[in-house]
Order: structure tokens, then sequence, then C-alpha cells
């Protein structure tokens, strides 16, 4: 009986084990680590290989394949390429239209951030876009943040059920279909919901939650900003403006405390904030630590922190060796909601790699409240300040004629200096009252009419074309209907246009049947007045050209603002004899002023469907410069182009070729007396041919002529050029600039 009641017992417990065991199986442990073959070290067959083409969809172990996948080593490769894969051995790269994916089991409603190693393999535009059903989001590969060819990325995303396919596909922009992204090490993350900690209002304040971070190698974790990214990797904050910051820890990085810190390594083009909840009129302190990461990034360093109304500057001078200081600002809640930001002013390289961008380290961010006494008298201080700072003299001038009159247009359009103001009557503080009240102007929404100098809330405008501006608040607009144009001719716009508060600020610029959204960075000159082009070909003889904020900023305050708004007639270009390159000595371009100039920056394609300068194509994500003879130092003629945004851009020209018949491209480069220095290098490609340019500048301006010769491979060849390497000018770290190009000229190689 004791027997029978014994294994009674023993098969009680034997079922109930069991049924335990399939119960937890069925929700998925706290996932952190690498997905299943994440490393790629798990190789095809043999039989399943052609060279490095993978055969077959399922032949990768682990994953699912479609298009051209190719499964590659580290190490040189034909043309003249070098792959590092410093986490392994081996990687997979997609070509046009490929895929990879795989099924991971997830806890549905939960966050996951997925950690991986992305780098470009060519030298045009690449794009990953990674997505689960549901959600997607187009990645720029650019590896802008390490030489060494391994950047890597965090993308979160929220699980809608227990089994999600993980994709990362190719979209395929580029035009060589062997191009394309390189991926290694793909690692998955549960993010775990965050409390408080006693004390701070600041959730997640010293960023000991955040991605994975792979322990054999890392030079930190790239942060996507929210228009790339729906979700946060680093729970709790918000990675604004149009770059990433990037994630670091411990292990290979100096940080304060804890395991992890923030380095802002996008310049004014990031930021990251956090919404915290505060009482109105309460005051509160805001306090961090500011330095660096003991990885070489060297020079000197500016944190800006915002909080409601209130802004600090913290400087470190870093020498690269590691090193942290504490910084702490008061302010006064305005609202329920307090959003703090933080962002580097300036570019940073490291000390001994210029192709390597870096920056600041930010960490132990914590915010608490204030006494009511303190709170009194800062409430009685900044009454006092903000009293003196509101007194301003508006200045009226003459009427300037309109350039829409002229039978071939270059010049201001009709008031687009905004020197002729509105009315006393018609304003109210800043705020212009009237749709016409504005000369020659028509707008909607808070537009504001601005002079130069210190704002309210510690801000300082720069206008250095003249004396006053206009700021377009949320979803405001001004407009202008141009006449007498050509249809089907091309016109340029140039337009100062400038952010005036810590957050992404986007202007949209459009006339009838195109429109365009340009992000307003201030990226490339300090004195707050970057210069656009923007082109358009018109589509009857007068058109409504608008710019437009959409409001992607939260304070309906904020807005980019814009001063000196000029528009030019393109002439049709025509081939220079001897010279298969069109407008190849860049003497076709946007209006330039003539009082004053950093350069005019051409966008990409992909924010201006016609190009600004005929017969070259600006590709891939960062603008490129157009300068002048009058404000810099060019070879010859008139104009050239700088390449201030490294690896982030390029510009590039089809021309017409014979099939295996030889050519020479040669071209010059140097630097536009403007204080760019240090050792700089040119990559230029044709065919399948390139070359590395290096030319060491003081800032002083000097040149020297490059050649290359290749052979073509079909009637059309697409010439390259862009920058390996970011420059800072030597007496402003916020100044981004880099080396000159003119003088594109490519003709048959003589047998």
């Amino acid at each position: 009986m004791s027997a029978f009641l014994l294994l009674l017992i023993c098969s009680q417990l034997f079922l109930f084990s069991f049924f335990q065991g399939l119960s937890s199986a069925a929700v998925p442990a706290y996932l952190d680590g690498l997905l299943a073959n994440g490393n790629f070290e798990q190789s095809p067959k043999p039989s399943n290989l052609k060279k490095t083409v993978i055969l077959g969809r399922y032949s990768l172990p682990k994953w699912e394949i479609r298009g051209l996948v190719e499964y590659v080593s580290g190490g040189p490769q034909p043309g003249g390429f070098y792959f590092a894969i410093p986490r392994g051995a081996h990687a997979a790269r997609l070509g046009n239209e490929a895929s990879i994916s795989q099924v991971v089991t997830v806890k549905p409603g939960q966050l996951y951030s997925l950690t991986f190693a992305a780098t470009r393999t060519c030298a045009q535009d690449e794009v990953l876009r990674v997505s689960i059903p549901g959600q997607s989001s187009d990645l720029p590969i650019q590896t802008l943040y390490s030489t060494n060819g391994g950047d890597t990325y965090a993308w979160a995303f929220k699980a809608p059920s227990n089994r999600v396919k993980v994709t990362f596909h190719n979209p395929g922009i580029q035009e060589d279909p062997t191009c394309g992204p390189l991926l290694d090490a793909i690692a998955i993350k549960e993010m775990l919901p965050l409390k408080y900690t006693r004390g701070n209002l600041v959730k997640n304040g010293e960023f000991d939650v955040g991605p994975h971070i792979f322990k054999n190698f890392s030079t930190g974790v790239l942060l996507l900003p929210k228009q790339q990214d729906l979700y946060s990797p680093l729970p709790g904050w918000i990675v604004e403006s149009i770059k990433p910051v990037k994630y670091i820890d411990s292990k290979h990085f100096l940080v304060p405390s804890g395991l992890a810190a923030i380095e802002l390594v996008g310049g004014r083009e990031c930021a990251i904030a956090q919404i915290i909840r505060t009482v109105l009129n309460k005051m509160y302190k805001l306090s961090f630590m500011v330095g660096d990461a003991k990885n070489g990034c060297h020079g000197t360093m500016v944190v800006q922190a915002f909080a409601a109304r209130g802004t600090l500057k913290v400087n470190f001078t870093s020498q690269g060796k590691g090193g942290f200081i504490n910084a702490n600002m008061k302010f006064k809640a305005i609202s329920a909601r307090t959003r703090i930001t933080f962002y580097s002013p300036y570019y940073h390289t490291k000390l001994h790699d210029y192709g390597h961008i870096c920056g600041p380290v930010v960490d132990n961010v914590r915010v608490v409240s204030l006494s009511f006494i303190f709170q009194f008298l800062h409430f009685t201080n900044m009454a006092l300040l903000i009293s003196l700072l509101c007194c301003f003299i508006i200045l009226l001038s003459g009427d300037y004629s309109s350039a829409a009159l002229s039978p071939y247009l270059e010049g201001y359009l009709a008031n687009g200096n905004f020197e002729l103001g509105p009315r006393p009557s018609n304003m109210k503080k800043t705020v212009i009252k009237g749709r016409l009240s504005l000369p020659k102007w028509d707008i909607n929404g808070l537009v504001e009419y601005v002079s130069g100098g210190p704002q309210p809330g510690g801000l300082y405008l720069a206008i250095p074309r003249g004396i006053h501006a206009v700021r377009l608040g949320n979803e405001a607009s001004i407009s202008q209907v141009v006449t007498r144009l050509k249809p089907g001719s091309t016109y340029i716009l140039t337009f100062a246009a400038t952010r005036t508060c810590a957050q992404d600020e986007v202007l949209r610029v459009s006339v009838p049947g195109q429109t365009d959204d340009l992000p307003i960075q201030t990226l490339f000159s300090s004195d707050g007045a970057d210069t656009y082009a923007w082109a358009f070909k018109a589509t009857s003889t007068s058109m409504r050209i608008t710019f437009h904020n959409i409001g992607t900023e939260e304070d309906p305050t904020c807005g980019p603002l814009l001063d000196a708004i000029a528009i030019k007639e393109m002439l049709p270009i025509r081939y220079t004899r001897g010279n298969l390159v069109k407008n190849g000595g860049f003497e076709i371009g946007p209006h330039v002023y003539k009082n004053f100039s950093t350069g005019v920056l051409l966008l990409p394609q992909q924010e201006d469907q016609i190009s600004p300068i005929p017969g070259w194509i600006i590709e891939s994500l960062k603008p490129v410069k157009y300068i002048d003879s009058r404000h810099f130092y060019v070879p010859s003629g008139r104009t050239a182009i700088e390449l201030v945004s490294g690896r982030e851009s390029a510009i590039a020209q089809i021309i017409r070729t014979v099939p295996n018949k030889f050519y020479y491209l040669n071209f010059t480069i140097g630097d536009a007396k403007n204080g760019c220095n240090g050792s700089m290098m040119v990559e230029a490609f044709a065919g399948k041919a390139t070359i590395k340019v290096r030319y060491t500048s003081q800032g002083k301006g000097g040149f020297k002529t490059a050649s290359l010769k290749f052979q073509a491979v079909s009637a059309r060849t697409r010439i390259t050029f862009y920058s390996a390497f970011y420059h800072t000018r030597i007496d402003d770290w916020g100044h981004i600039c880099g080396p000159v190009l003119d003088n594109v000229h490519v003709c048959t190689a003589r047998k």
C-alpha cells in the first residue's frame, strides 16, 4: 500500500512538473543577448554558396533570406575595399532589395531593443530598413562615428504578439546591385519598465537602463532620433533632431558612475531630452555631469542644458584622457510638464583619427525642487532681466524692388530681407497682427518680426545680413506670389534659416506641385545664420512660394528664423569643349549674397528633388557647401564646392562614356582659406576605380591637383567625390568645414 501511495505521489509530481514546464515555456525568458546565429558564425554549407552569394532561402542557419545576400569574411575585398568585422569573422551583405529575417518569441506589449552592427560598403548612399509587423524604419548607414567599419545601432519596437518576424532589408536606393549594408552581431534586449529614483524627478537619469552592449568589442551604440525610431531604446529619454547620440558603457569607456552614460556625438544636430512632471511656478534645480570618455576626444567642449526658460552652457577642456565636472542650474516650471534638453554646440574628432567623430559625455542627470525663499528671489531677478531685454527699436527702410519683375531673375524677393516692417499698430510686442501686415508677404499663424541681439529667455538671435528677420511659430507660414516666371525653367531660392530653440525644427518650402521638408540645424556656422538653396521647376508664369513651420517642436513659440530670401533663374548648361563633365568648375549655381556669406548649403536629393547646382547630384544625407571667390579662396573662377559633411555627403555626376574605353578624371582639392585645418582626404570614384587624395591644410588657402585613370563599364559612368574626414575651424569648433573641390574634368585617355 505504501509503495502504491509513493508511486501515486511521484506520478502527480511528474505531471505537475511537466505542465509547469509547458507553462513556463509559453512565456519566453528575459531576453538579453544575440539572436540565434546573430553573429553569423554558423555558415551556409559550401554547396549553398556560389563564391560569396548564398543560394537558397533557408541556407543561412537560423535565418530566412530573400534576394542577393552575400556571406563575407573580414579583410581585403575585390575592388579595393576592406571589410572590418571586429566582432567576429563573418557577416552578411544585403544587395539591392535583399533581406534577412528571423522569427523571435517575445512578450506581447513589451518593449524590446535590437542592437546590431551595420556598415556601408560602397561610396554611395545606403539605407537599412528594419521592421517588424506594423512598424518599420529606414536607417541611414553612414559609418560616421568610427573608422574601423563597425558602427553599432539600436532600434526599439513594441511586440504586437508573442512571435514577431524581425527583418533587415536593403530598399535598394543605390545603383550598384552588389553594394549594400554589411550586417553583423544582431542582439536583442527586453526593456523592463522604469521606476523613479527616490529624490530625483528624472527617470533613468544615470542611463543605466539601455540597449544591449557587446562584450568583446564596442565603439558604443548609436541611438537614433525619434523620427527614425518610434520607440526610444533608452527608456525615459527622447533622442531629438536628426542625428543619433551614442550610448557608452563602463567596460569600454570612462563614465563617471554606474554602468553607462551618453556621448553627444552629433554636435548641434542632435539633442537628448526628457519631459518631467513639475508644479507650475515652483523652482527646481537641474544637476548633471559633463566630461570625456577617455577615448581620445579632445578640445574645448561645451554642453548646453535647457529647462523651461532656463539655459546653461557648461565648458569642459578635454585632453581625451577622461575626467568630469559637475554642473547645475535653477529653473522655474512654467507648466505641469517641463522639458529638459542637452546638446553639444561643437563638433569634435578623436586626436589621432579625424574620421572618428565624437563629443562630450553627459551623466547623472537629476532634478529636485527648491525652497520657497529661493523661488521668490529668483523670480525677482528674472523679472528685472526680462524687463531690460524687452526694449528694442524697429527701424524702417525703403521698399526694395521685386526680383520677380526682372526678365532674368537674380536678387531678393520683394522685401526679401524683411527690412520693410509692419506698422506699429499691426504689432503686439513681436507678433505680427493681420494677414497682410508684413509688406509684400502673406502670413498665416503666429509670425514674429524680430531684431538681432539678446532675446528673453537667454537666447541670442544673429542676423548678420540685416537688422530684422521673421520667426515662424508652430504651423505658421509666410508666402509670396512671384510673377513673370518662365514655365519649364528651373529657379533657385537662397535663404538664411536658423533654429531658435534646442529642439528639432523643420522648414517646409513649397511651390504648387513640389514640397520639401528641410531640417534647420545651424550645423555649418556658429553665428546662427546658415544659408540654404532650394530649387524648383516653374509650371506657370506666376507661382506662390511658401515657407512653413510644420510644428514638430512642442513649444509653440519656437520655430525657424528666416532672413534674406533671394531667387535666381538657372540658365541651361552646355558641355565645355574637351570635358565630358557638365559645370565642372561649379560656375553655375545659386545666388550668393554680396555683403555677407558663409557659403550656401546645397541639400541632398532626398530633401531637394531638383539640384540647385546644375549637372550635379548631392547624394547621401547631408549637404555640401557652395562657396564663392568674394568670401573664400577658390582655385579658379568664381565658385567651388566645400565638402563639409565628411562621409555623410557626396557629390556626383553621371557622364556619357563608351564601354571598355579608358578615361582620365582630373580635379583640384584644397582649402578655402577659412581656418579649416588638418589632414584632409578626398576620395574619388569612377567606374570601378578609386583614388584617395590627401592634403594637409593650415587653413590659409592652397590647392593640389589629382588624376585618376578609369575604364568605363557602361554607356553611363558615375563620378563621385566625398571627404573621408570631419573638420572644424581652428578658431571655432562649432563651425564644421572641409576640403574644397574644383575643376572637375574628364577626357578620353590616349592609348
